[in-house]
Parts: structure tokens; sequence; C-alpha cells
């Protein structure tokens, strides 16, 4: 029911009546270029945003192979009232795509064009770096986990957990925040212990990253250790630094993995 990007003019005024096609002739004409042939072999499909319940709604972009599971999700969202499905594509389409859209998340399935999500997800980062992603996981393991993550994935959602976690982890990253909703996270982070005289982190930093754990934003965490917001970036800068990590998320998974918290 979507209009593919490339599409004729007549199908691009079916925007009137709710769909968007984007790009039209100039599309086709690119199309006829090398690189516009990877676009024309790449369906990107844009709703109409003028659908959108509130203008508040978190803007969402679906990338997925499997129209089914594509359909499935987008009606998940769309019963949402601060969550509107702006459009979908597979994986060749996808940054061109984000391009086009903007919006404020992308949910990616790692497992796309046979396991370039996390490759997909860095380009997605590296040229719109505003849009947050969601990966999705059929198999999670600790090498997928970290691989998501350092490509800049904020949500981690395993596809064997149900709607509300992932609509819990869409409205969590679009704040700005990092999730993982992976069935026994722990278990799989087994603690690899270290003989080392001089503890990693500060007693200070400690605490900073067990709050981590629990998924405290900045402000949270200042008001829980009564101190400054800019005091609490500069631990957390330190303990990305001190464990390798790129983001907080990353951080977490690393200690656990580390046994540095529980």
């Amino acid at each position: 029911m979507d209009s593919r990007v490339g599409a004729t003019d007549d199908t691009a005024r079916a925007d009137e009546s709710g769909i968007l096609a984007a790009s039209g002739t100039q599309a086709a004409e690119t199309s006829r270029s090398a690189a516009g042939d990877e676009i024309a072999s790449s369906p990107i499909y844009l709703r109409n945003t003028r659908q959108m319940m509130s203008s508040e709604a978190t803007q969402i972009l679906l990338i997925n192979q499997h129209e089914m599971f594509t359909e499935i999700m987008q009606r998940v969202f769309d019963a949402e009232t601060d969550m509107a499905v702006i459009g979908h594509t597979n994986g060749c389409g996808a940054v061109k795509a984000v391009e086009h859209s903007a919006p404020d998340v992308v949910v990616l399935d790692y497992d796309i064009d046979n396991g370039r999500g996390a490759v997909i997800a860095r380009e997605i980062r590296d040229h719109n770096p505003a849009t947050k992603v969601v990966m999705l996981l059929g198999a999670p393991n600790v090498a997928m986990i970290r691989e998501v993550i350092s490509a800049g994935c904020l949500g981690v959602v395993s596809k064997d957990r149900g709607a509300n976690d992932l609509l819990g982890a869409v409205r969590t990253v679009a704040r700005g925040h990092s999730v993982a909703a992976v069935p026994q996270l722990d278990a799989m982070l087994e603690p690899i212990v270290e003989d080392t005289d001089e503890p990693l982190l500060t007693a200070r930093q400690s605490d900073v990253l067990q709050l981590m754990g629990q998924g405290l934003s900045t402000d949270a965490l200042a008001a829980a250790l009564f101190v400054s917001r800019n005091t609490i970036r500069s631990h957390v800068h330190q303990i990305l630094v001190k464990l390798e990590a790129k983001s907080k998320l990353e951080a977490v998974v690393n200690a656990r993995r580390s046994g540095l918290i529980s």
C-alpha cells in the first residue's frame, strides 16, 4: 500500500490520499546510474507523516527484510499515541531511507542481509548521528551484543521478548538512554576474574557504574549521589575510558562481564 522510491509522477500523487512516494522523477533518473541501480532495487516505503496523531510522536523507521514481521511491528507501534512509523525498507536501502525521512529511532534487524545489521547500524550512525538505533537479535550471544553496542546501538532487544519490551526500548532510546532487553544477559556475561592489586575504578566511579547498571539517566545519577550533572559526566567519561567503552550500555556490559557489577 506504500509507494516506492523512484515511482512515477502518477504514483507520487498518491501522497494526497495518505501515501508518500519519496523522490519521484528525480530518483527515477538517478536509478539509471550505478548508485541509482542499488536504490531502485531496494524499496524504500515512506508514509505520509501528516497522518501522525501527534507532532511530538517518536518517528520510527523499520529496517527489516521480512514483510510480515514488518507489518506486525508497524501495527504495534501505530497503536501507541506517542509513536509513529514513518516508513520501512530493507538493508540495501537503509542509509538512503534514513537520509530521506530523518527518523528519531530506527528499529533494525541484526540478521538483515545475512547478518549485516551491525554494519548498517554503524553506517546510519556515521551519516545520521541524531538517529538512535534499536537492534533486534534473534539468538543473542556475548560477541553479538558487544558488536552491536560498538556499532553505536543504544537499544538491544531479543526477538523472543514481548511487544512491551520493544515499545519500552524505543521510548528509552528516544530519550537518549540505553537499554538491553535480552534474556539471561547476566548469565551470558560470566565474570572474568583478573589478578590485580589495584582496583580499576575509584569508589565513586564504582557507585556511578552500579547505578548506570540500573538504567539511571544523568539527572537521576546526579540526584542519587547528590552531585552536579557535570560531575556525573566526568565520572562517566572516566568509566568509559577505563572500560574501553563507547557508550554507557557498552560500559555496563563490559563491567558485568568482568565482574565489576552484578
